[in-house]
């Protein structure tokens, strides 16, 4: 079952770039994100989520949650450090700026799953992790049904 969670978290982190860019409000909020955009593209994700956190844009911030998923995924439980609770943050963040992206409940679905996988079943069950987890994804199914990261991860 965790084989298969990760290869899911793998494929948005990876695959979400290939079929739909994130909601670009602009030209200029795209041009701001080419730089953390093709670090991310290259697999430098570190380095992507360091650039792209520095915007207030929810779309950067989105991609930086999305970058250090893909860091925590590629690097196993054990050298996670503090990138979950990164890549909440900057959803969260994401979210509260704009309130209406789908990107933004993705990757704090995301988040949470994996924030989940390492608790245990009763911190998991207290802190509702899957409950929120699920909203976040069936929220996102509601607003954005042709989004294909959205049904993967139900």
């Amino acid at each position: 079952m965790r084989a298969a969670w990760n290869a899911v978290v793998i494929a948005c982190c990876m695959g979400a770039l290939a079929s739909a860019p994130l909601e670009a409000k602009a030209d200029e909020a795209a041009a701001a994100s080419a730089g953390p955009l093709a670090a991310y593209a290259s697999g430098r994700f570190l380095e992507a989520a360091a650039a792209a956190s520095r915007s207030p844009v929810a779309q950067d911030r989105a991609l930086a949650a999305r970058a250090l998923l893909a860091a925590c995924v590629l690097t196993g439980p054990d050298r996670r450090g503090g990138r979950v609770a990164g890549a909440e943050a900057q959803a969260r963040a994401a979210r509260a700026s704009d309130p209406q992206s789908v990107q933004a409940r993705l990757q704090l679905a995301m988040a949470v799953g994996l924030k989940g996988r390492s608790a245990s079943l009763g911190e998991a069950l207290r802190h509702g992790y899957a409950s929120e987890a699920r909203r976040l994804i069936d929220d996102a199914v509601a607003r954005a049904p042709n989004e294909p990261w959205a049904w993967a991860l139900l």
